[in-house]
């Protein structure tokens, strides 16, 4: 298993615009900025979250970004999804046709284990989970940095 850098920077960007006030919206350049990512390769990420629901446009002044719903609602399981269907894909799931000892295998039972925890560990981490630790880590990063 080998999570893509759309993932990551999913993650990061949804975490980003989770801090910023929802009533304006955050600009794609701001995210950008923020995650040393180029606007090109943001529009690829901002479009699977789009499509998976989980971020809007605003209308108006700032056409900027925000949570189709609430942080605490959202959970990193929701945003892997806009990106991969499956985090952990063999051909004996996808398709049981591949391996006739699909009942009797104790390896196949494992792996649909071991994938079974991963969706319930990532279902039970929010968006808000992730943006809390980020504010504290940021609020270290000043402390601990002199001036």
């Amino acid at each position: 298993m080998k999570i893509n850098t759309k993932i990551r920077y999913g993650i990061r960007t949804m975490i980003e615009v989770a801090l910023h006030d929802q009533s304006e919206g955050l600009l794609q350049k701001e995210i950008a900025q923020k995650q040393n990512l180029s606007d090109k390769y943001l529009d690829h990420i901002i479009s699977s979250l789009k499509e998976g629901d989980l971020l809007k446009n605003i209308k108006g002044k700032r056409s900027g970004y925000i949570l189709t719903r609430e942080a605490d609602k959202i959970t990193m399981f929701d945003i892997i999804h806009a990106f991969e269907s499956e985090l952990l894909s063999l051909q004996c799931f996808d398709d049981e046709d591949v391996c006739k000892k699909q009942d009797v295998c104790a390896s196949r039972e494992f792996w649909y284990n071991l994938n079974e925890h991963i969706d319930l560990y990532l279902k039970d981490v929010s968006l808000k989970t992730m943006m809390e630790r980020q504010s504290e880590l940021d609020d270290k990063e000043i402390i601990d940095c002199p001036v």
